[in-house]
C-alpha cells in the first residue's frame, strides 16, 4: 500500500499470436486509488477485458507493469500470483460461473474454506454476506432456482468472501434486463462505499458507468479518457 494506489498500469502491452499478432493493449497508463468506484468503457475490441484480466492478474501482460497492492504482479510466480487473487481481489463476471451442485451459501463458503477457514466461520460469513444483497431468504436455494439476477448477487456475495481490497466486475450486468442491471450496479455502489473496497467494472452501459467515480474509456487498446 506503500504507493498509494489499489492499482496502477505502466506502460502496460499485450499481444495475441494466433497466426498473426494483434497488440490489445498499447503502453496503458492508469492508476486507481484505494476506495475508489472505477468504470471501464470503450467499444467492442478496444481491450476491456483484456485490461480486467491483467488487473486481475488472470493473465500476464507482454511488457509494462502491473501493480496491485503495490506488489509488481509480473514479478511473481504462478503460485504466489494465485494467492495475491485468492487474498487481495474478488471477481464477478458477466455470467455468474457458479458451481451448480451447490447452495448460494455453500458457493459462497467455497473461497472461504480454500483459504483455510474454519467451515463454522465460512458459513457465518457467508450468510452475513447473502443477507446484505438481499438474499437472506434464499441460502438453500441451487442456481436452478434463482433468478439471473439473483444468481449475480450471490456471486457479488462469492467474491466478497475473503474480505478483498479489490472488486473487479466484468461486464457483471451484461446478461440482466434494464432493472435488474440497475439493481446489480447500485449493489456494487452501495458495498464500494459502505466497505471502502476498490471497486474497478467493465460496462458497455454508458448510463451506468457514469454513475461511477470516474470513468476510464478505452480505444484500440489505449486509455483515451479518464
Amino acid at each position: 500500500m506503500s504507493e498509494g494506489y489499489a492499482v496502477r498500469t505502466v506502460a502496460l502491452r499485450k499481444v495475441f499470436t494466433n497466426g498473426v499478432e494483434v497488440e490489445a493493449l498499447r503502453g496503458v497508463e492508469m492508476a486507481i486509488e484505494y476506495g475508489e468506484f472505477v468504470s471501464i468503457t470503450g467499444p467492442s475490441g478496444s481491450g476491456k477485458s483484456t485490461l480486467l484480466n491483467m488487473l486481475g492478474g488472470l493473465d500476464r501482460p507482454t511488457g509494462g507493469n502491473v501493480f496491485v497492492d503495490g506488489i509488481d504482479v509480473s514479478t511473481l510466480d504462478d503460485r504466489d500470483l494465485a494467492s495475491l487473487r485468492n487474498r487481495s481481489i474478488g471477481f464477478v463476471f458477466q455470467f455468474h460461473n457458479l458451481l451448480p451442485e451447490f447452495t448460494a451459501r455453500e458457493n459462497v463458503m467455497i473461497p472461504q474454506l480454500v483459504s483455510g477457514s474454519k467451515k463454522g466461520r465460512a458459513a457465518e460469513r457467508a450468510t452475513d454476506l447473502l443477507t446484505q444483497v438481499g438474499l437472506s431468504d434464499r441460502l438453500e436455494h441451487r442456481p436452478y432456482e434463482l433468478s439471473g439476477g439473483q444468481n449475480q448477487r450471490v456471486a457479488i456475495a462469492r467474491a466478497l468472501a475473503n474480505e478483498p481490497s479489490i472488486v473487479i466486475g466484468d461486464e457483471p450486468t451484461g446478461s440482466n434486463d434494464t432493472e435488474t442491471s440497475d439493481r446489480i450496479y447500485d449493489l456494487f455502489r452501495d458495498l464500494n462505499r459502505n466497505t471502502g473496497q476498490t471497486s474497478i467494472v467493465v460496462t458497455h452501459e454508458i448510463e451506468l458507468a457514469e454513475r461511477a467515480d470516474r470513468r476510464i474509456h478505452l480505444v484500440d487498446g489505449q486509455v483515451v479518457d479518464t
